[in-house]
């Protein structure tokens, strides 16, 4: 049976009703996915700064990147202290006062745009969750719906079957 056939009918069958009801849910279902799929690929192609930025803030923010940074601080003053080979950067370290300064300038922003890009991806992904369990609850309520449906008009085909067997029973009597 063709959709436009289901839809003529719906407007008195009751079944055929919910066949209406379930193609536009299909329909609705099918645009709400579409529409998450295509947040989710654009949330992949991210340009080459924001996963840069990504990255940067991954390795700023890991313990591995300050027991290392620390690591050169403390060799970097002690071959400095010691003029082990040399004093490049005589104390009060100026020099490294700059590379700490030229390196906070640059990672903080940098970590910011990340967080900032981070709370994009939650806000977009807390959308997506909020949406679907929306569609699952639809789709819950519709299948309750008919499942109401069916059993009612089974139980009143039993009843109608009921009064069809003692009809019979009566004339065969």
């Amino acid at each position: 049976m063709k959709e436009t056939e289901l839809f003529r009918k719906a407007d008195h069958d009751p079944a055929s009703k919910d066949a209406k009801d379930a193609l536009r849910l299909i329909e609705f279902l099918e645009e709400r996915n579409a529409k998450l799929v295509e947040l989710e690929q654009e949330e992949e192609n991210a340009s080459f700064g924001a996963k840069l930025a990504d990255k940067v803030a991954a390795v700023g923010g890991s313990w591995g990147f300050i027991i290392s940074f620390v690591t050169v601080l403390m060799i970097w003053v002690a071959l400095n202290a010691t003029a082990a080979i040399g004093i490049w950067d005589p104390y009060p370290f100026i020099l490294l006062n700059l590379f700490l300064s030229t390196v906070a300038a640059l990672q903080a922003p940098i970590i910011l745009m990340s967080q900032n890009r981070q709370a994009t991806r939650d806000r977009l992904r807390m959308w997506i969750d909020l949406e679907r369990d929306r569609l699952d609850l639809e789709v819950d309520t519709f299948a309750a719906k008919v499942t109401r449906d069916a059993f009612l008009k089974l139980h009143e085909m039993d009843e109608r079957m009921k009064r069809i067997e003692k009809l019979v029973s009566k004339k065969k009597r």
